[in-house]
């Protein structure tokens, strides 16, 4: 090839993070996702009695969500130490940017969840990925004329971990190593 011929460029390989976390939370890791990112609710989980995932229940929350989005979506059924079973709403969003209408994507699946299933309770805990240090969504408000609802949910932000690398090169939880990485 000459230096005066163009070269054809190629794609940037991207990274496929949703693929990555969503292989990382599977049922055998579940108890280490739980204990890295919510370690006090960790100790109130039987542990011994395992945890399900339900993904047929969770298709029916997310059937009418848009194809693309760059999300990982896990409910789970747990059993607590005081013996009462528990769903847990796991919603992992990995993104480079905000998003204006994440908060009521949450909002939405969380409502989907207790329409279809009213007698469950359901936490939810978003993982964000993006890069801006302000963009901290951990609640969805709507108020008209005296009605309103606010729904709040727990959010975890990966870029704050970046502070803690010695701590997270020492930790031998896969998801600190897996945090690293990100």
């Amino acid at each position: 090839m000459s230096p005066n011929t163009p070269r054809k460029s190629r794609k940037p390989i991207q990274d496929d993070f949703d693929g990555a976390w969503k292989n990382m939370l599977s049922e055998k890791r579940l108890s280490a996702f739980i204990a890295f990112f919510m370690p006090e609710v960790h100790f109130e989980i039987d542990w011994q009695r395992g945890a399900e995932f339900l993904e047929q229940e969770l298709r029916a929350i997310t059937r009418k969500t848009k194809r693309g989005q760059r999300a990982v979506d896990r409910l789970v059924k747990v059993w607590l130490k005081d013996g009462r079973e528990r769903w847990v709403l796991i919603h992992i969003e990995i993104q480079s940017q905000e998003e204006a209408g994440f908060p009521f994507r949450m909002f939405r699946y969380y409502f989907r969840g207790r329409d279809l299933f009213p007698e469950r309770s359901i936490a939810c805990l978003a993982v964000l990925g993006d890069e801006n240090d302000t963009w901290k969504p951990d609640r969805y408000a709507d108020d008209l004329w005296q009605t309103s609802v606010e729904f709040k949910f727990r959010i975890v932000k990966l870029k704050e971990y970046r502070d803690r690398l010695d701590e997270l090169e020492q930790s031998p939880n896969p998801f600190a190593r897996f945090v690293l990485a990100t």
